[in-house]
């Protein structure tokens, strides 16, 4: 197709899947609801929600088990391909609720945060400073991914 007909129509929104944890200490309902508004500021569709009252996160994972199955099945059902955390995640616990959801990106609050303002920059001071913003925050978060890979031999 030409680029005048890629330009004019538009792409849908990622469907994805907002998760909280709900430990009292706030009104998750609104903010879930600034969440999805966040979402869609970043063309963005949530799609389903899933929440988990609990008074403490569960280790590594923050939902429990069960709550991450209901939202892998929510996630395959409805299409989502992403998952949006309502908090902020470490780098274990984005690949290990990635991991429980089947391979789904995990994201947070921050780092869509950080996706809104990069995306929105115009000049190219404000373009890299949201690009070096975003890969700061990823950074720590990055640290292990490969040590799966670290150990391979040369061969010969």
């Amino acid at each position: 197709m030409s680029e005048l007909y890629d330009i004019l129509v538009e792409t849908p929104p990622t469907k994805v899947i907002l998760l909280a944890l709900d430990q009292g200490l706030w009104d998750c309902e609104r903010s879930l609801a600034e969440l999805a508004a966040l979402c869609e500021a970043n063309h963005m569709e949530a799609v389903a929600e899933v929440t988990q009252k609990r008074q403490t996160p569960e280790t590594g994972i923050v939902l429990g088990s069960g709550k991450l199955e209901e939202a892998a099945a929510a996630a395959a059902e409805l299409g989502a391909v992403c998952a949006v955390f309502d908090g902020e995640l470490t780098g274990s616990q984005i690949r290990n609720i990635s991991t429980a959801l089947g391979g789904l990106e995990v994201i947070d609050r921050t780092m869509l945060i950080l996706e809104i303002f990069r995306s929105r920059a115009v000049t190219n001071e404000g373009k890299l400073q949201t690009e070096l913003a975003l890969l700061r925050y990823r950074l720590p978060r990055l640290q292990g991914m490969g040590e799966s890979l670290s150990r391979q031999g040369g061969g010969g």
